[in-house]
């Protein structure tokens, strides 16, 4: 089952009840490590949300190269806000070498989808000419 029908069928009342009412937040982040495993695009993306974030209540640390290699697998998988937030992370280099020119191909696959973060992200890199000429006016 994918995360977006595990939520749309009722499987989960709240964050934390992956496996019934006795589970935590350790066993949705297992849930979601199972299900990208298995190629779950949406579950990478919230993996990738959790190391990027970190979870104290999980246990689970701030780890960027981990949230990254989520990221980037969600971006494969066309999930447009994985590519806005790998763009923040090469924009300022979070777990990765700064590098504007990757972060304007990310906000850019980001705002093709329709992301709005990836039309802010496009705005904002051209506001300040991070890697292309500063343009104030578009």
């Amino acid at each position: 089952m994918k995360v977006s029908e595990w939520y749309e069928d009722g499987s989960v009342g709240g964050y934390g009840e992956a496996a019934g009412a006795d589970a935590g937040k350790e066993d949705l982040t297992d849930y979601y490590a199972d299900l990208a495993a298995q190629g779950d695009v949406e579950a990478a993306n919230a993996l990738g949300e959790t190391y990027f974030f970190g979870d104290p209540a999980a246990g689970v640390p701030v780890d960027y190269a981990r949230a990254r290699g989520h990221f980037a697998q969600a971006a494969a998988g066309g999930v447009a806000p994985a590519h806005a937030t790998l763009a923040m992370m090469s924009l300022y280099g979070m777990g990765v070498e700064q590098d504007n020119a990757t972060a304007r191909a990310h906000f850019a696959k980001a705002a093709e989808a329709g992301e709005p973060a990836g039309y802010n992200g496009l705005g904002y890199i051209h506001l300040h000419g991070m890697g292309v000429p500063q343009n104030d006016t578009t």
